[in-house]
């Protein structure tokens, strides 16, 4: 606030310095889950034509929390062609680093590649930034090749490196997507002494009791803050607990892993590595779409335009979807797994199950 307020009186003026400045707004409204907040400064980012490299990569992070990953994309290529140009603070390397997770979560592993090795040859891994980011695009790289005991080592090694440096907020986001990997107790153990630290910030704090309630078997308590994450805007980390409670529900309760599992497909991009430890678990990929399709309240007719299939063939997915989750029909999915701003009925927020 108080920088704003020395860029309205012009005591800011370099165009690096309120681009910094911007990000870091952005990034403050992240993590106390602010989320819509924080993409309303996208009009911003499309009518100033200073550069804004930075503020674009703050706000992709937001659109891909909200499961708008075209959006995301979009900026995250916006801030990597300005940074290209004008990069007063180094910032390409932890840039390109983010790039090559969302690539990933595309299931675009050779953009992933060339990305991590665009954020090596400019220094990534030798500033504060770049070495929580790098670990994280190269530990999802491992994951999505089969390895997930290195990806969540890796990744371990560069959250330390953050809460060595005090960057308590994108350690949290990294060590996070290790609850998805079936690491919840590791998790836990890293995020019981960050609790304290990130005091104050909603969306960091429901990160981190998410893990710990998950790693202490509390799954009703599981589900609550997977509630809460959706009412904050975040589809992206909703799913990724979806993902680690399906896991740690398999061998318990079938049925309500499967829906965990498909929450976590519902509310996650299909190729992003924190799903594929649950696939199995979970429905087909064409019922995946029909439910997604059916969540947006799309009827049995217009989904099938859609996903070009016949009325009775979308009838029949979703029948068994419906009789696969134990769910009595449509009324029941949109109560349990509608996206967060789809009205469900009686108008009820969207949550998950407790047993």
């Amino acid at each position: 606030d108080t920088a704003f307020a020395l860029m309205d009186s012009s005591a800011i003026d370099r165009a690096s310095e309120i681009d910094l400045v911007r990000a870091l707004r952005i990034n403050v409204l992240v993590e106390e889950g602010r989320l819509d907040e924080a993409l309303a400064d996208d009009q911003f980012i499309q009518q100033n034509k200073a550069p804004n490299g930075l503020t674009q990569f703050a706000a992709s992070q937001a659109a891909w929390m909200t499961g708008d990953i075209v959006r995301a994309r979009r900026l995250l290529d916006g801030a990597i062609e300005q940074l290209s140009a004008f990069d007063a603070f180094n910032a390409t390397p932890f840039v390109r680093a983010a790039s090559a997770l969302l690539a990933l979560a595309n299931g675009d592993t050779e953009r992933a590649k060339a990305d991590i090795e665009a954020s090596i040859v400019r220094g990534g891994g030798a500033g504060m930034w770049d070495q929580i980011w790098l670990a994280r695009a190269q530990a999802w790289l491992q994951v999505a090749a089969g390895r997930p005991h290195d990806g969540i080592a890796t990744m371990l090694k560069g959250v330390q490196a953050g809460i060595e440096t005090s960057h308590y907020g994108w350690s949290v986001l990294a060590l996070h997507d290790a609850v998805a990997w079936g690491a919840a107790s590791v998790v836990a153990e890293q995020f019981r002494p960050l609790r304290d630290l990130i005091h104050g910030a909603p969306l960091m704090e429901c990160l981190a009791d998410s893990a710990i309630a998950l790693a202490s078997e509390n799954f009703d308590s599981t589900r609550q803050h997977i509630n809460t994450l959706l009412n904050l805007g975040s589809r992206w980390h909703a799913g990724v607990v979806s993902a680690g409670l399906a896991l740690a529900l398999r061998e318990r309760d079938h049925v309500q892993a499967r829906r965990a599992a498909t929450a976590a497909l519902i509310w996650l991009p299909a190729g992003t590595p924190q799903v594929s430890a649950v696939r199995e678990l979970a429905l087909s990929d064409r019922r995946i779409d029909v439910l997604r399709e059916a969540l947006h309240g799309r009827a049995d007719r217009e989904i099938a335009d859609t996903l070009f299939l016949s009325v009775r063939t979308v009838s029949n997915h979703l029948g068994a979807a419906y009789a696969s989750l134990d769910l009595a029909g449509r009324a029941e999915l949109l109560e349990l797994f509608a996206p967060r701003g789809t009205a469900s009925p009686g108008g009820r927020p969207s949550r998950l199950p407790s047993t």
